[in-house]
């Protein structure tokens, strides 16, 4: 050793500095190996400012835009929790049930359909990839409400419409068809403001400020040890004055438009009541034990 340091010519010191960072080079090296397969796999999970609420024939429902980022492997999501809390003198808290997960994609207008492909939240998230899926979530506590006020409205539409047609058989002349339509387009707007007033009193979104909190349950997809974690993530909203009024409206709309639908056997493209509130803040992301 001493010959080949006289023979480079090089001091004592510089050789040790060589050697110690040969060694370190040498010893990164292996726990770049070694690391990944103690390193628990991380998932972090963000709701976006993109938030509407829309009554669809499910319920009252959230859509909801996610980010999934994983880290250190892959993971199995197991559950999804929401919950909407009201804030102010009279809070309030709503539970969301996750009705179907989805995606956005490209539609023929110059904004995304969404297109939904399961009912359940189980999936598996690879590593180093990021997932944004569409959450349709809905107030769980009365979603049955709404479906059943949907389906007795299209019930008695139906009724109406075999009364037209049953009445439109024995009439002669213009005037008489005339006066029979009349009746019922005034039959179809009584029967409109009746379950327009029972669909808005099963409303459960209201005017004043919000929290909503999404908690993702997951583990490892693979290993010994696959204890599961929660990330969380949250968005405060503020929900106008307003909002009950314009909601009403088109409520009314909608339910006129299947009405009539159903009363002279057309197709017209129905609006389903939709608000987007008007300001939207991304709360802190949370890792957290179950």
């Amino acid at each position: 050793m001493d010959a080949t340091v006289a023979q480079l010519g090089l001091p004592q010191w510089l050789l040790a500095i060589m050697f110690l960072i040969g060694g370190l080079a040498t010893v990164f090296q292996i726990l770049k190996t070694v690391v990944p397969w103690f390193a628990r796999p991380t998932l972090e999970a963000r709701l976006t400012k993109e938030i509407f609420f829309r009554l669809v024939d499910d319920g009252e429902c959230a859509f909801l835009n996610a980010i999934y980022l994983v880290r250190n492997g892959a993971v199995e999501v197991r559950r999804m929790a929401l919950r909407l809390t009201r804030l102010g003198e009279s809070p309030r808290s709503y539970p969301l049930e996750v009705l179907r997960l989805g995606e956005k994609r490209l539609g023929q207008g110059p904004l995304a359909d969404f297109v939904f492909y399961t009912e359940s939240p189980l999936f598996f998230l690879t590593p180093n990839l990021s997932s944004r899926p569409v959450i349709l979530a809905g107030f769980s506590e009365h979603l049955a409400v709404v479906r059943e006020t949907i389906r007795q409205f299209q019930a008695r539409a139906l009724d109406l419409r075999d009364k037209l047609r049953e009445s439109a058989t024995s009439a002669v002349s213009d005037a008489e068809k005339r006066s029979l339509y009349d009746e019922a387009a005034a039959n179809l707007e009584a029967l409109t403001q009746e379950f327009t007033a029972m669909l808005s009193d099963a409303t459960q979104l209201e005017p004043g400020e919000f929290n909503l909190r999404l908690e993702v349950t997951y583990r490892p997809s693979q290993g010994l040890l696959r204890r599961r974690r929660v990330a969380a993530s949250a968005l405060h909203l503020v929900v106008d004055e307003d909002f009950r009024a314009s909601f009403r409206r088109a409520l009314h709309d909608m339910l006129f438009v299947r009405g009539r639908n159903v009363l002279l056997e057309k197709n017209d493209p129905v609006a389903f009541p939709s608000y987007e509130p008007f300001r939207v803040r991304e709360l802190e992301s949370i890792q957290k034990r179950p």
